[in-house]
């Protein structure tokens, strides 16, 4: 019972680890999910942007993440959604919901965020401080690179770490799910086992300590 108890466990935690933003991402868990690195490169370094998602099959699962360095272990901030959410051109300071976050595209920055507004001065500044901000939890989810409607140059942030525009240290990638780990899901009737299971441990023990105190 206890070995099921921690299958389901397992099950559900990786299941979450690809839902919403993720913040100190394994990278090793990461690949263990299917994802595949197809851009890589320094904060301060520019790339294509819109030649990276042109080169993806339609109907992927595409992710931008950060992390520390190239040697880092974990991706400082990771959030996935549609290709084609991540093609949407929105308007300056407009987002769009999709997987858990929400997610723009414009002439002045690219990123995601976990709530729908964003203040674009060339990249989100919104909750980009802890002395200014309005939300530390808010800011340390955000991640915002300058341009994005074709090349993608300098920074800017990736949570509360900001003015990353000229780092050749931090890194910024674009990965895409190659291989959808297939998990077994429990079905409700499984799961109504599992309950039933409990309440009998739950009696079992009870009725132990009971004759313990007799």
């Amino acid at each position: 019972m206890f070995k099921k108890i921690a299958v389901i466990a397992a099950l559900l935690s990786s299941a979450a680890a690809n839902a919403g933003i993720v913040s100190s991402f394994i990278k090793t868990d990461a690949a263990a999910n299917g994802w595949t690195v197809v851009y890589q490169g320094a904060y301060g370094q520019s790339f294509n942007y819109s030649n990276v998602l042109n080169s993806i099959a339609t109907g992927s699962k595409v992710a931008l993440a950060s992390s520390s360095s190239s040697g880092a272990l974990t991706f400082d901030l990771f959030a996935n959604t549609t290709l084609s959410v991540l093609q949407t051109v929105t308007a300056s300071n407009a987002t769009i919901f999709s997987d858990d976050a929400y997610w723009y595209r414009n002439g002045n920055s690219v990123g995601f965020t976990p709530t729908a507004v964003i203040q674009q001065n060339s990249a989100d500044i919104y909750n980009s401080s802890i002395s200014q901000t309005q939300s530390a939890a808010d800011g340390a989810k955000r991640l915002s690179w300058h341009g994005g409607l074709t090349n993608v140059s300098g920074g800017w942030r990736s949570g509360l770490t900001i003015g990353l525009n000229s780092n050749q240290t931090w890194q910024r990638y674009v990965l895409v799910q190659t291989v959808v780990p297939v998990q077994e899901v429990p079905e409700p009737a499984s799961l109504a086992l599992l309950g039933l299971g409990l309440a009998g441990l739950a009696v079992a023990q009870r009725k132990v300590a009971k004759r313990k105190s007799a």
